[in-house]
């Protein structure tokens, strides 16, 4: 086993589709001053702007929203546990 994780398109489409009700439409924006200094086009995508203010908004929802059904075992098993 490498290790190597793959990531399909397959997976980025299931992933924004089981975010998509919790997170923004953030912008893009360049900078001539950038692209300028460095001979090359750059774009960056304004996470802050997230409800959350966060950068880590899209990873975390989308492994909470994968772990759902492990989430749900561990509410049941607490309530077994009392």
């Amino acid at each position: 086993m490498s290790g190597r994780v793959v990531v399909t398109l397959n997976d980025i489409l299931k992933a924004k589709d089981r975010i998509k009700s919790c997170i923004h439409s953030t912008a893009v924006f360049t900078n001539s001053t950038f692209d300028a200094r460095y001979g090359r086009k750059f774009y960056f995508k304004a996470e802050n702007l997230q409800k959350t203010g966060s950068f880590k908004a899209r990873g975390a929802l989308n492994a909470v929203s994968r772990s759902r059904f492990l989430l749900f075992l561990l509410v049941d098993i607490s309530f077994v546990v009392q």
